[in-house]
């Protein structure tokens, strides 16, 4: 069990994390856990990241890339990604490295849960709506295939606090991401 270092723990003035129209006031993390110690930065994390200041959701200083190994202290791991005080945490999901993001996510939830935890990537797009059933208490939403586009709608609802589920294109363990859907390559960024 991940043990959090309590000087990063996060607090919010007003006691709960939804998203205020200043840019300052959202911090998104987008951690990834490498396969192996050859470390480098992945395009989905920058396609997720460059879709966030395209539509305008976020500044480019508000989001953070963090890059880690199979190696790694996910103790550490953990410390380093709460650090950042994180309003959202998007992790891209692989075969290597799904139960170390499993365990970070669960302690993310255990620690701080107004923090949302979204998980995309291939390991969890062929399932989104089981992984989001069975795992709802490691996340909260799950982004199935080309996430760019869905993680920015996501994340701009949930800034301005639409919590309509109607209106968010992931699933979760109530919600069958019905608005949710691929987009066409020629939508892609």
């Amino acid at each position: 069990s991940l043990r959090p270092y309590p000087s990063v723990r996060p607090e919010r003035a007003d006691g709960n994390l939804r998203m205020h129209r200043e840019f300052s006031e959202m911090k998104i993390v987008l951690p990834l856990i490498h396969l192996d110690s050859l470390v480098f930065t992945p395009l989905p994390q920058l396609l997720l990241k460059q879709q966030l200041v395209l539509d305008g959701v976020c500044a480019s200083e508000d989001v953070v890339i963090l890059e880690f190994s199979r190696e790694d202290d996910l103790a550490a791991a953990f410390t380093e990604i709460m650090s950042h005080q994180p309003a959202i945490v998007g992790w891209s999901c692989y075969v290597w490295s799904f139960r170390a993001v499993r365990q970070v996510s669960r302690a993310i939830k255990e620690y701080s849960p107004r923090t949302k935890v979204v998980w995309g990537g291939p390991h969890v797009s062929e399932k989104p709506r089981w992984f989001a059933q069975e795992y709802a208490s490691c996340c909260d939403y799950v982004i199935g295939w080309y996430g760019e586009l869905s993680f920015s709608q996501l994340v701009k609802a949930l800034r301005e606090g639409d919590a309509d589920p109607a209106h968010i294109p992931a699933y979760t363990a109530s919600h069958d991401a019905s608005c949710a859907k691929a987009p066409e390559f020629d939508e892609l960024p």
